[in-house]
This record gives C-alpha cells, sequence and structure tokens, in this order.
C-alpha cells in the first residue's frame, strides 16, 4: 500500500479529509490538467458536431471530389490554357535535309537543306491517327518524314529533273530534327498528345519515348479527319 501510495504522489496529486475537500480538489486539478496538458479530448459538448452535421460534411467532401474530377475531365479534353501558342490554322515553317549523289558512290554526295511551310491542323492530321494507340519516337519521326514527302512533291520533281541531267539521284528527304523536336513540344503545349502510359510490351532494352493522343486530341483529330455526314 505505501508503495502504491510513493507511485501515485508522483503523478498530479491532491490531499482532501472531508467530501467537500474532495469535490473542490477535483474540479481544480481538472482545470489544471486541460490548462497544461490541452488535448483532442477537451472539447465542450456543446461544441461538439451532431449527428446530422457529421453527415452535411460527408456529403460536402463527396461533392468537392465530385467537381475536382469533373474540373480535371473538362480540362483534359479542352485546350483550355493553350489561347497563347501556335496553333490551327496558324503556320509553322519546318526545314528538312535531302541529298545528291553519284549513284555509282556512295561517298559522292552533296547535302541540302529545303523549308517549306504547313498548317498545325494539317500536321495534326497527318500524324495523328498513328498516335490514336501508341508510337515511338521512331515511328513519329517516320511519319512526319512521309509528310515531308507529300508536302515537298513539286520541289523534288524540280530537284530530281536537274539532277537526273547531272547523271545523279536525289534520296533521303527528312524533316531536321531540331524541328522534331519542336514539334513534340508543342503537340505536348497544345494537350493534343502525351507520353504513352498504355506500356506495352516491350523489351528491357527499350528505352525509347512511346507518345498517344490524349482525349482532347482525339477530338481534335476526329474534327479534322472523319468524313462529314453529306448535306442534301
Amino acid at each position: 500500500m505505501e508503495a502504491f501510495r510513493q507511485l501515485a504522489q508522483q503523478k498530479m496529486c491532491k490531499f482532501w479529509t472531508t467530501p467537500a475537500d474532495l469535490g473542490s480538489v477535483v474540479s481544480r486539478s481538472l482545470v489544471k490538467l486541460i490548462k497544461t496538458n490541452p488535448a483532442v479530448g477537451w472539447v465542450k459538448a456543446d461544441l461538439l458536431p451532431t449527428e446530422n452535421t457529421t453527415l452535411e460534411i460527408l456529403r460536402l467532401r463527396q461533392k468537392i471530389e465530385e467537381l475536382q474530377i469533373r474540373l480535371a475531365e473538362s480540362e483534359q479534353y479542352s485546350g483550355a490554357g493553350t489561347e497563347h501558342l501556335a496553333q490551327g490554322d496558324d503556320k509553322i515553317e519546318l526545314s528538312y535535309r535531302f541529298s545528291v549523289r553519284n549513284p555509282n558512290s556512295y561517298k559522292d554526295r552533296v547535302h541540302y537543306v529545303g523549308q517549306f511551310e504547313i498548317t498545325w491542323n494539317r500536321l495534326f492530321a497527318s500524324v495523328s491517327p498513328l498516335l490514336i494507340d501508341e508510337a515511338s519516337d521512331t515511328s513519329f519521326k517516320r511519319a512526319l518524314d512521309e509528310l515531308v514527302m507529300q508536302e515537298t512533291l513539286e520541289a523534288r520533281k524540280r530537284i530530281s529533273a536537274k539532277a537526273e541531267k547531272e547523271g545523279r539521284i536525289v534520296e533521303s528527304f527528312t524533316l531536321e530534327e531540331n524541328d522534331f523536336n519542336t514539334i513534340k513540344v508543342q503537340l505536348i503545349g497544345l494537350k493534343l498528345i502525351a507520353k504513352s502510359t498504355k506500356r506495352k510490351v516491350r523489351g528491357v532494352s527499350d528505352k525509347a519515348a512511346y507518345w498517344s493522343l490524349t482525349s482532347y486530341g482525339e477530338t481534335v483529330m476526329i474534327n479534322l479527319r472523319a468524313i462529314p455526314k453529306p448535306t442534301v
């Protein structure tokens, strides 16, 4: 008993002799304990939320989460915030490389650089179907090289005709690498493409970047490429 008394007196301890003293000591001790050791549990009963209040808080939290999801989706399905970027019928000047060589020698060749203009809508309409699923950097660049071939058809005919007279051949029409990177950055900025998260089965050594259309990009592609119903 004496050992217990000594242990108890190491904590907050008050002494009393009469029942009246006990009530007074307990009330004063509780007030002191609340001030010296504030805790979550020390809440007045009239400040506790009612069941209806708790349910209302939960309902409002759910509503906030739903609105946040809808906001994220609306941003994804629109080009909001891209008004300051070149797009649509705005034009971009692209550079391409080609070489003219002696058909009898791979070393006897001369490299040239040319330019042409194209709208962002035409560029995106051309390559976007490739990105419906996903495409690697290499495939993406190859599609743009094919676009270069299409857009420079007349120039290639003139260059080839001149080269043939000189007994030479024209080859390797490719988009400049710097312009390729600019196109990727612009399409990302316009929220039309993003890095692919589909993770197809690939080899361990495959470190290439893969790209796919965003939901907004799909909408833009459909508007540019889908065939409208004939008007009567």
